[in-house]
């Protein structure tokens, strides 16, 4: 009976390997909201679950043949201590993840998360051999400022990938939001998403579109490249699963 009612509960079913959890398994969702939805089972059992982006995450890595095991990294403002972030944080040499608390010192350990603006980090120059995030940067105030300091501590021949909502309608990236001293300006209408340290949820202030890669570009010396998923077997459906491979040019660690 429960099978059954499983059955009925899943309107989407892809059979293929996790790029995540590496696994043979069933994608599912019972919907069309596959960015939010489309579930592997093994990585519910390993990792608490895993969405498309940190899926998506995985097989830019995998792609880039970016091996984990002897790096040191840092996750930017991950959403909780599950999915990419526990696969990562058990696969690497070390890591560290932060979050950004205004009222506390750059650098203080808060629950053993580092407190950092990601605009204005404490680590020290070269302090990485890789950096991630995922669907930060729309939130982020000034993104030239994140993707500076990134450049600045990672290793010579390091990597920054992340996901970030990208627009296929739109041609140049816009600003929707600013923070500034006296508050918020709002140059579009108001959009929040999740954030997991804050219940007011976080303000989008930039929409991305076709130049996004060009703009890191000028932002930091950084070689990028720009994937785009669709692959039922990999677990990789729906809007918005661009995801940024960005290589600082040297030779690594």
């Amino acid at each position: 009976m429960a099978a059954a009612q499983r059955a009925l509960d899943v309107e989407h079913a892809y059979p293929g390997q996790c790029p995540l959890c590496g696994q043979h398994v069933t994608f599912s969702c019972a919907n069309d909201e596959f960015r939010a939805r489309l579930s592997c089972p093994s990585c519910f059992e390993l990792y608490k679950g895993s969405l498309v982006r940190e899926r998506a995450l995985f097989h830019a890595l995998n792609l880039h043949a970016i091996d984990l095991g002897a790096l040191d990294v840092h996750e930017i403002a991950p959403a909780a201590f599950a999915g990419a972030t526990a696969k990562v944080a058990k696969s690497v040499r070390s890591f560290v993840f932060s979050n950004f608390w205004p009222d506390r010192p750059l650098g203080d350990i808060v629950n053993g998360v580092h407190n950092e603006n990601a605009e204005r980090q404490s680590f020290a120059d070269g302090a990485f051999d890789l950096v991630v995030s995922l669907d930060l940067m729309e939130h982020v105030n000034h993104p030239d400022r994140v993707c500076a300091e990134v450049h600045r501590t990672l290793r010579p021949g390091g990597h920054y990938v992340f996901t970030a909502p990208t627009y296929p309608h739109i041609m140049k990236s816009r600003r929707a939001a600013l923070y500034t001293d006296s508050g918020v300006v709002h140059y579009e209408e108001p959009e929040y998403h999740g954030n997991p340290i804050s219940d007011q949820g976080a303000l989008v202030t930039w929409r991305y579109g076709y130049d996004f890669p060009e703009l890191i570009r000028s932002w930091a010396d950084f070689d990028v490249t720009v994937l785009r998923f669709d692959a039922p077997g990999l677990g990789l459906m729906g809007y918005f699963t661009e995801t940024y491979v960005c290589a600082k040019p040297g030779v690594g660690a």
